[in-house]
């Protein structure tokens, strides 16, 4: 053990003596930094928006409310309060929002939510038409992606290992001091695993401080993430293990230093862009991304048809499926817009649900190759962790569709019997659920 910490002691002044390696820890300390502030301001920005969505939804309901309390002797006041009756109507001015709040640690790993809508504004009409007219996401943004805390660990860390381990060996090699190394009681061998055992726990300890100054600087409460927070670590130590695993194996070959650098920077290329890359082309050919313009043109189709042909071209199909809202009227705007809307998303459900396949068949072969790309392995867990991958995306919009449906079971029965909406049936309009957060 006083071999050891000896050996430690000599190798941590080495490392504080030399400038480089000090400019390298102190930039890589700094990018860590200004990560955790660019998620930071990233999450602000979107819960701030998050703020003044729920704000603008009061604000209508209480429109509505106002408009229907109040006094209908002046015929302004009695316009509003008809209109306020109007199921279809109010259907149209309140709308509600499918919010999907950031989780307590999606500043550290920002995912997909850079890429996917966190918010969906909805009412009762076809659901896969509104999930289809979010809005547009500046394409440079989404080109250059996110500087966040996951990408310091995945794509800067395994540069300094690198930079750290390549010269271990060759360096007493080339400098001479080899056989003086040799002439001590410790193996060669066992040095080398001991010096390659102190830059580990000093990139760990790294980790561990930006992982914890990402957590105090964020406001995550650590007593209610304590389990994200070791699973975290966890994936960034397996991780950097990975890669210390891998230098150590260059190390054993006994080469030069350039030979070891080399080494080096060719698999951290391979395997952080160039099998990523031919992963992601091989995954098309298998199982082509499924394309939305079939929804989109289906969409488009149909509402030029209803508006191109008679109201009994909807109603003619419409009644016969839902016999519960056939009274016999085929002459109703109200009734024929929600009808072609509802006939809408029948068609669309059964696109979406061939898109769906081809996602999980995509899903399915990136699982069984994911492992030749350690970079994209740890991506996905860490967004797994902070509850911003794929999968929690699809529970989202599942969460949003089945809210949909309580918004479409609200007003269609109303609509379709001309039924006024009350001021107390008010409070009983659908307001979506989100999960809440868990901050100090």
């Amino acid at each position: 053990m006083k071999k050891l910490l000896l050996i430690y002691k000599f190798e941590w002044k080495s490392l504080i003596a030399n400038r480089t390696m000090v400019l390298i820890f102190l930039l890589l300390v700094l990018s860590g930094l200004y990560s955790i502030y660019y998620g930071k301001a990233e999450i602000k920005k979107q819960a701030n928006h998050i703020g003044y969505l729920k704000t603008q939804e009061k604000v209508r309901l209480d429109t509505i409310l106002r408009r229907m309390k109040a006094d209908t002797s002046f015929k302004v006041n009695k316009n509003a309060f008809q209109r306020a009756q109007n199921p279809a109507q109010l259907n149209r001015f309140v709308k509600a929002y499918a919010i999907n709040p950031p989780s307590p640690m999606a500043s550290l790993s920002l995912g997909q939510r850079d890429l996917q809508p966190y918010y969906v504004r909805l009412d009762a009409t076809a659901f896969h038409k509104q999930m289809n007219t979010t809005e547009i996401k500046n394409p440079l943004k989404l080109f250059t992606g996110n500087f966040d805390l996951a990408f310091v660990f995945i794509y800067l860390f395994p540069l300094v290992i690198i930079l750290l381990t390549y010269d271990i060996y060759s360096a007493e090699k080339e400098q001479g001091t080899l056989p003086l190394l040799a002439s001590q009681p410790l193996k060669v061998s066992r040095v080398m695993w001991i010096k390659v055992s102190f830059r580990l726990l000093v990139i760990l300890g790294l980790g561990l401080l930006l992982t914890f100054l990402g957590v105090l600087l964020n406001g995550i409460s650590v007593t209610a993430n304590l389990g994200k927070i070791i699973q975290w670590m966890g994936v960034i130590s397996v991780y950097t293990l990975f890669w210390f695993a891998m230098m150590y194996g260059v190390i054993a070959l006994r080469k030069s230093s350039a030979f070891n650098a080399i080494a080096g920077l060719g698999a951290y290329l391979m395997l952080t862009l160039v099998f990523p890359a031919l992963l992601n082309i091989f995954i098309n050919i298998q199982a082509p991304p499924p394309a939305k313009n079939e929804m989109t043109n289906m969409i488009r189709t149909r509402f030029a048809n209803q508006w191109g042909n008679p109201k009994s071209w909807i109603f003619k199909d419409f009644y016969p499926k839902y016999p519960q809202y056939n009274d016999g009227d085929t002459l109703s705007f109200n009734k024929w817009f929600y009808a072609g809307y509802l006939l809408m998303d029948e068609e669309a459900r059964k696109i979406n649900q061939k898109f769906e396949q081809q996602l999980q068949k995509r899903k399915t072969l990136g699982k069984q190759w994911l492992w030749i790309t350690p970079a994209v392995l740890a991506q996905e867990k860490l967004n797994q962790v902070a509850q911003t991958g794929q999968e929690a995306q699809q529970q989202y919009l599942q969460k949003a569709e089945a809210f949909h449906a309580k918004l479409r079971d609200f007003y269609y029965p109303r609509i379709f019997k001309d039924k006024k909406i009350k001021v107390q049936e008010i409070s009983k309009i659908p307001r979506y659920e989100s999960q809440k957060v868990k901050r100090n």
